[in-house]
């Protein structure tokens, strides 16, 4: 199968209010239906069970459709390609190949490139001017709690103030 796949961002957003709704466009090329993952608020909801796809293997899109008492209300929806890490075809050392095979492999490779960019571009980074820094952040028990900080002399990331500490300042503050 070759597809189209044109510069989109491989994620679409919709903001349901209160008339319940279960059907949902997406414009970006997947391979098969597992390749998009449907979120609900923070939710993240289960392939057949909670929605069916259409469209997979088309260049233009298709829609994921709620199944039946899963209509969303009140909600955000959003709706990721997410296609898995793989490769899919091995060519021959030498002698002739599918060009349809080596066509959707390339397609596959674009697709999840794609895919990281707007990961990235979503993400905590530093700007390619600024000095090096690490943005780790700290491990869960060392941050929980906490506001994310960066340090005075390094820019690295670290747990910061506790909540505690921030609301008590405020607190303060606002008694001055």
């Amino acid at each position: 199968m070759t597809l189209d796949i044109s510069a989109v961002t491989p994620r679409v957003q919709y903001t349901v209010g209160s008339t319940p709704d279960s059907t949902f466009d997406y414009s970006f090329a997947i391979f098969e239906d597992a390749d998009i993952s449907v979120y609900v608020g923070s939710t993240k909801k289960t392939l057949t069970t909670h929605y069916t796809v259409s469209g997979a293997g088309t260049s233009s899109g298709g829609t994921v459709t709620m199944t039946s008492g899963n209509a969303v209300s009140n909600a955000t929806v959003t709706l990721v390609r997410n296609i898995t890490i793989a490769r899919t075809t091995d060519f021959p050392a030498s002698g002739a190949f599918q060009v349809d095979s080596l066509n959707t492999e390339l397609d596959r490779i674009t697709a999840v490139q794609q895919e990281l960019e707007d990961d990235i571009g979503r993400s905590l980074r530093l700007a390619d001017e600024d000095a090096t820094a690490t943005l780790t952040i700290p491990l869960k028990d060392a941050r929980k709690g906490r506001y994310l900080a960066f340090n005075s002399t390094t820019g690295n990331a670290e747990a910061g103030p506790t909540q505690t500490d921030v609301t008590a300042i405020a607190d303060v503050t606002s008694d001055i």
